[in-house]
C-alpha cells in the first residue's frame, strides 16, 4: 500500500473535537493553536499531520512548555507545528516575557522604509 494510502488509513476515524479536546487537556493557549490550525485549510484532514505532531510536542517538552510555546505563538498572524517545535527547541519558551516582546518587534533602523515609502 502507498504511503499516502496508510497515512489516510491513520487518520480515519479522526475528527477535529477529537483534536481539540487532547489539546484542551494541555492548556487554554493550546486549544486556541489546534483550532487555529484546524480552520487554516481548506479541507481539516489536510491538517490532521500538524495537529498530531503538535500533540506528540507533549510527549518530548512537556504539558507545561507546550502550553507557554502556545501562548507565545498566539499574536503570531499563522501559527503550526514547525513554529511551536523551534521554540521549544530553542527554550523560546523559557525566556522572560520583556525578552519575548523584544524579539517580536522589528529593530530601529534608517535603512527601513516606514508606509510612507510606498504608493
Amino acid at each position: 500500500m502507498p504511503e499516502a494510502h496508510r497515512r489516510y488509513r491513520l487518520h480515519q476515524g479522526w475528527t477535529p473535537g477529537d483534536f481539540i479536546w487532547k489539546a484542551a487537556a494541555i492548556g487554554t493557549h493550546t486549544e486556541t493553536v489546534m483550532q487555529r490550525m484546524l480552520a487554516s485549510r481548506s479541507f481539516i484532514e489536510q491538517t490532521y499531520d500538524a495537529c498530531l505532531g503538535v500533540l506528540r510536542l507533549k510527549e518530548r517538552y512537556g504539558a507545561d512548555r507546550l502550553e507557554a510555546a502556545c501562548g507565545i505563538a498566539l499574536p503570531h498572524p499563522t501559527v503550526g507545528y514547525r513554529m511551536l517545535k523551534n521554540m521549544l527547541e530553542n527554550n523560546r519558551d523559557k525566556l522572560p516575557v520583556f525578552e519575548q516582546d523584544k524579539m517580536l518587534r522589528l529593530p530601529t533602523h534608517d535603512n527601513i522604509r516606514g508606509k510612507e515609502a510606498y504608493h
